[in-house]
């Protein structure tokens, strides 16, 4: 019983965080813009929580982290406006965020990150 409880009380404050996952194990962003030409991956990676998500497009979360990445992505970080890039919350997630919007979300012959060019 206290497994379903706490089952239960999991599922709840997934939605709470209007976050839920799909049968692929896919990121829904419950009541957040969508835009269905962004690859889930990318989406997954670049929109916020509620209420968070709700102040823009999703298109236009994707060119957000677009730009941003530029900035914070890479060993030089003296133009990433990001208040908190010295803590190590950010240096844990910047990582994965950095690999995501590389590999999901920059069009096809960008500049790459780390060097070189998108294929």
């Amino acid at each position: 019983m206290k497994f379903i409880s706490l089952t239960v009380a999991a599922f709840l404050l997934g939605l709470v965080a209007g976050e839920t996952h799909d049968h692929d194990h896919n990121i829904t962003r419950v009541g957040c813009p969508t835009d269905d030409s962004i690859r889930q991956e990318c989406y997954d990676a670049v929109t916020p929580p509620l209420p968070i998500c709700l102040g823009s497009t999703a298109a236009e979360w994707v060119a957000k982290a677009i730009d941003s990445s530029t900035r914070c992505c890479g060993d030089d970080l003296t133009e990433c406006k990001c208040p908190v890039k010295e803590g190590v919350m950010f240096k844990e997630k910047i990582g994965p965020f950095c690999d995501a919007v590389q590999n999901y979300c920059m069009p096809e012959g960008s500049p790459n990150l780390r060097g070189g060019m998108m294929k």
